[in-house]
């Protein structure tokens, strides 16, 4: 089991990479379970591959239904973190953490440009960030290169974003 980001870790593991190597690993040898230290928190999420490729490589969009989302759409992550506290939440102390870490304004306008290429049939770019707005500017920022038909669904912290954050 990959604790916290995986997205090192499973292809270290996929690369036959002696699991006692692998930050972030947990595993069972020798009868007893082993927790390999922590991986740190990816800081340049730039630096990971887009999505949309992989989507578009593997991925048939049709075949997926979410009701509270336009069909066909496509769904990507744009940050993580939370410095939120909320009892009722895992997220932050099991997977992504309490500092706000995020891709640059001009990565996902690029990946939001190439879906636009990859997937003309889209009808809804869904941002599944639950904290999207926890930096008001930047979503500010985000938001010419993103206008619509593009749609983002912020599903967390609405009630703490600014009214100039919503405002259409």
């Amino acid at each position: 089991m990959v604790r916290r980001e995986f997205d090192y870790a499973i292809p270290e593991v996929a690369q036959g990479r002696p699991w006692d190597e692998i930050q972030g690993l947990s595993y069972r040898a020798g009868g007893r379970i082993h927790h390999n230290p922590d991986r740190p928190f990816i800081e340049d999420l730039d630096a990971l591959p887009m999505v949309t490729e992989i989507y578009h490589r593997d991925l048939t969009m049709e075949h997926y239904l979410i009701p509270y989302l336009r069909y066909p759409y496509v769904s990507f992550y744009t940050g993580r973190g939370c410095p939120g506290h909320c009892v009722y939440c895992l997220w932050p102390q099991t997977f992504t953490g309490r500092r706000y870490r995020v891709r640059s304004v001009p990565n996902v306008v690029a990946e939001v440009r190439r879906c636009l290429e990859l997937f003309p049939q889209a009808a809804e770019i869904f941002f599944d960030d639950d904290t999207f707005t926890a930096d008001g500017e930047r979503a500010r920022q985000l938001s010419p290169g993103i206008r619509p038909p593009q749609v983002c669904v912020v599903r967390h912290r609405p009630a703490n974003t600014s009214y100039e954050t919503l405002r259409p």
